[in-house]
């Protein structure tokens, strides 16, 4: 493969021809310079180094497993069974986050902190807050998780009508046990 080189901002980079125009849409790039490859490897670096890290000592659950403790979950949060919550959930420091928009927006910092976990339960619980599973979509498994997506209604409990969340999470499986390690609530309402 030829080194072609071209200006970019006043300086002359050197450019890999990978990237073609595309036959269909006629439209593409001629190739990547490498400042840009290097830009889109630290912006790879920046988001990975951000990620969970693994959980100790545990396994991806399987498919039924997986579903199982999502509906377990619901079932909890609906019937405001908090110490069953509190035991779905992994403890620190496998647990990752729980994060919801509003009504009990519970984003960011406050989203990782699983010592206020059951509390923001209890008040979501007596505000009305309710949970209805649509659909469930087991994503696979990692090396040391399972990933899921699922979309459910959840009450507006000020405003009345419910919004549909489209929802992803994660589970592992220690001694066979399943426990949600993340769970990311999303939300549009319903009209």
């Amino acid at each position: 493969m030829a080194k072609r080189r071209r200006t970019f901002r006043g300086n002359t980079v050197p450019v890999i021809g990978l990237i073609r125009r595309n036959p269909i849409s006629g439209m593409g790039a001629r190739g990547l310079s490498l400042t840009s490859l290097a830009g889109m490897l630290c912006l790879w670096l920046a988001i990975s180094s951000a990620s969970a890290s693994p959980p100790t000592n545990t396994e991806p659950c399987d498919r039924a497993s997986t579903r199982t403790v999502l509906r377990s979950f619901i079932g909890a949060s609906n019937g405001g069974s908090f110490e069953k919550l509190d035991a779905l959930f992994a403890p620190e420091p496998d647990f990752q986050w729980y994060s919801a928009p509003a009504p009990g927006q519970r984003l960011g910092a406050d989203a990782k902190r699983r010592d206020t976990l059951v509390p923001y339960f209890r008040r979501r619980h007596a505000a009305g807050d309710r949970l209805r599973l649509r659909t469930f979509d087991w994503n696979g498994k990692s090396a040391h998780w399972s990933n899921f997506g699922f979309v459910a209604l959840r009450s507006k409990p000020q405003a009345g009508g419910w919004i549909r969340s489209e929802s992803k999470g994660t589970a592992i499986c220690d001694g066979g046990r399943p426990r949600l390690i993340t769970i990311s609530l999303g939300g549009r309402p319903l009209h």
